[in-house]
């Protein structure tokens, strides 16, 4: 261990342009393992932590092996703050570390090139400039690694919105270098400009992200309003239905009256005409569920007949009461999606096709539990499930949906498939 009372004018230079490799690794680990599992202030703090891990083993404990190890320790302390197994939280961290790795040995052979020493000669800015230089490539990278994870997913951002945003980067290391050129002895106006230009990078990638980040949210909760008020519509139809079926069967003493009519008369073709029609009437569309609850019998009734139209058989054990504390809208969307998603696994397969739904209530827990066969082949994305159907911006938002809904409610939904069955089990706490 070293002591000293003074930093080198290379140290004091990385200590302003880790700041950028800190944000650098922040952005590669969330592109990599994806939804954070602790509150952000908790992932913040961790950052900063780092930080000052490796500010630590820079200035005192400047070694390759030690930089190595506390450098791939840091990165699974990181990917612990998202959600992922183990396998996938080591795989991030040594992805990242080897990225990184290659990235500056990358720039370090550049920087041969762009030989550093004759615009400053051999001393502490031509390493700061060489350093600067790994920094910002090492962060181009991330963002074209996210780039194409985002045109992987379907999302299509823009040529010219790309190029664009690498520009910030680059014209900032054009920048730096010029200033250090001007004021080469002027290290705290240096220290200071390098500081606020890769300040504004950093403001500015936030920034983009917390835009897309909110759009994106605000589409999904779009998209999911629409579909549960499409539900709802078929919820209202097959309501409209049921209150017809009703109203034919409390008008039976009416019925009876004309078929004894038509038989006094002996009108027989005319009394078996009538009594088929309202035999049709009354049961020709007859519940398949019948709870009480308008909502969930409405849209099961029409999502069963639905399915079993395609050659889809459907199982069901359902126990739950009349009444049950959530809003239709919110049923109708978890049933329906859920359903909807088990039918179309089921039309990528040509014979046993096959749906259970299990609904169960118990001390104001409400229980929802769904299988279904389907080919076996099942695609993640960020440890999520996607879509493996063509048309990606009209599905595989249908699991996401049910877990808004779920949360609404303080819930929990689980997701597992084992050999060609694919299930999900949703518990919401309904007060």
């Amino acid at each position: 261990m070293v002591s000293r009372m003074q930093l080198s004018r290379y140290e004091s230079m990385s200590l302003v342009i880790n700041i950028l490799y800190v944000y650098t690794v922040f952005k590669f680990i969330r592109t990599f393992m994806g939804k954070r599992r602790v509150r952000w202030y908790v992932e913040l703090i961790s950052y900063f932590m780092f930080y000052g891990v490796i500010a630590v083993v820079m200035i005192f404990f400047n070694r390759i092996i030690i930089n190595m190890a506390s450098s791939i320790l840091s990165f699974y302390g990181l990917a612990l703050l998202y959600q992922g197994t183990i396998k996938n939280r080591l795989m991030a961290a040594i992805t990242v570390f080897m990225t990184i790795t290659c990235t500056e040995l990358l720039g370090a052979a550049l920087c041969g090139y762009l030989q550093f020493d004759n615009f400053y000669g051999k001393n502490d800015y031509s390493s700061v400039a060489a350093t600067i230089f790994c920094r910002i490539l090492s962060f181009i990278i991330v963002l074209i690694y996210e780039n194409f994870k985002h045109m992987r997913q379907g999302v299509d951002i823009p040529v010219s919105n790309w190029l664009a945003l690498l520009f910030i980067p680059i014209g900032t290391f054009y920048i730096i270098i010029n200033i250090m050129l001007v004021g080469n002895d002027r290290q705290v106006l240096i220290a200071v400009s390098v500081f606020v230009l890769l300040g504004i990078n950093i403001i500015v990638f936030f920034l983009y992200d917390a835009m897309n980040n909110y759009y994106e949210e605000k589409l999904q909760k779009m998209m999911l309003q629409q579909q549960n008020e499409s539900y709802l519509k078929q919820m209202e139809v097959m309501n409209s239905s049921h209150e017809n079926v009703r109203s034919v069967r409390h008008d039976i003493k009416n019925h009876l009256i004309a078929i004894e009519t038509f038989v006094k008369r002996e009108e027989k073709k005319e009394a078996i005409d009538y009594i088929h029609k309202v035999i049709d009437a009354s049961y020709g569309d007859k519940a398949i569920v019948s709870t009480g609850n308008i909502a969930i019998d409405s849209i099961l009734n029409y999502k069963i007949e639905q399915a079993r139209a395609k050659g889809i058989e459907f199982e069901k054990e359902i126990r739950i009461p009349t009444e049950l504390n959530i809003e239709d809208l919110d049923i109708v969307g978890i049933l329906g999606n859920l359903i909807d998603n088990a039918i179309n696994a089921n039309m990528q397969i040509n014979e046993g096709r096959k749906i259970f739904l299990s609904l169960k209530y118990s001390k104001n827990m409400f229980f929802i539990a769904t299988w279904n066969t389907f080919n076996g082949k099942v695609v993640y994305r960020d440890n999520k499930i996607a879509t493996t159907h063509k048309d990606k911006e009209h599905h595989g938002i249908g699991l996401n949906n049910v877990n808004s809904i779920v949360q609404k409610y303080d819930g929990t939904m689980n997701v597992g498939h084992e050999d060609k069955v694919f299930k999900v089990d949703v518990m919401l706490y309904l007060k």
